[in-house]
């Protein structure tokens, strides 16, 4: 979704590590900029599917699901790059009993200080931490990860959108395996203008509202007057986080201001989905 500057690059990494498998590639856009006809131009072998405007990217992902026909599908966004063995690490840890694996994701050098506040809010949780050994983990990101079909299905009727934290804690609780590749990782950048992704975390934390106060039973009334200290608590996770990663904390302070503003936007839709959950019960 809205990405023009770098679909041509994912795509091509795509293929690229997909050269010495049985690779099916299909791209599901929403997006309101060049990004499909660039695709339609470039690699008219792809299977592309067109959404309306706007349909978030958990929704996207699972339109591409119920199109797919592979026993394992990995996911990804239009503004990654996949090295090239992407593929093959992945569905290596798929052989060893894990139904979902996934891999670091990395903030490409010539990011901007909006594309890094993007990175630090979503992925500093899949910030590389130095090791080489797979490892089991509870939770993969949607945006580079790979699942054994047969597992994934059940997580998802034909109308859900695809959720991975709340896949990756059903699994979890099931008693499945999730694994973390340090060798697939992705690079992330040349994201989502400001407005798009502002839009995109509030309605992402609305979702997250409504999910925390039905599955987990979580108060609504304690998720509404947290939503104003969120923000912070976010950015002083996020601080740890890449300290403990050996990262660059001073570009962390210079888009701080960036980090605060998305994370505002998710704590308003928490509080927005956690009241509309209420309003749901009520009627």
């Amino acid at each position: 979704m809205e990405s023009e500057r770098s679909i041509r690059d994912c795509i091509a990494s795509i293929l690229s590590a997909g050269s010495e498998h049985a690779t099916e590639v299909i791209v599901v856009d929403a997006s309101r900029d060049a990004t499909a006809a660039l695709v339609r131009l470039h690699f008219p072998d792809v299977t592309l599917i067109s959404m309306p405007s706007g349909t978030l990217t958990p929704r996207l992902w699972s339109e591409g699901f119920a199109r797919s026909s592979g026993s394992a599908v990995a996911f990804t966004t239009g503004h990654c790059i996949v090295p090239a063995g992407w593929l093959g690490d992945l569905q290596g840890a798929l052989a060893l009993a894990a139904v979902g694996a996934g891999g670091p994701i990395l903030l490409e050098r010539d990011s901007s200080l909006l594309d890094a506040a993007i990175y630090f809010l979503r992925y500093s949780a899949f910030m590389p931490d130095g090791s080489t050994d797979s490892r089991s983990v509870t939770d993969i990101a949607g945006d580079n990860c790979m699942y054994v079909r047969a597992e994934l299905a059940p997580c998802l009727s034909p109308t859900d959108a695809f959720w991975e934290v709340d896949v990756n804690r059903r699994l979890t609780r099931e008693g499945k395996v999730l694994t973390m590749v340090p060798s697939a990782a992705v690079s992330f950048g040349r994201s989502f203008p400001f407005a798009v992704i502002s839009r995109h975390r509030f309605e992402h934390g609305i979702h997250s509202g409504r999910w925390r106060s039905t599955e987990d039973q979580v108060s609504p009334w304690r998720i509404v007057t947290v939503a104003p200290v969120v923000p912070f608590v976010l950015l002083l996770r996020i601080i740890r986080r890449v300290r403990r990663a050996g990262g660059d904390i001073s570009l962390v302070v210079r888009c701080s201001p960036l980090i605060l503003w998305l994370a505002m936007c998710w704590a308003a839709g928490e509080a927005r989905g956690a009241w509309r959950a209420v309003d749901a019960r009520r009627n």
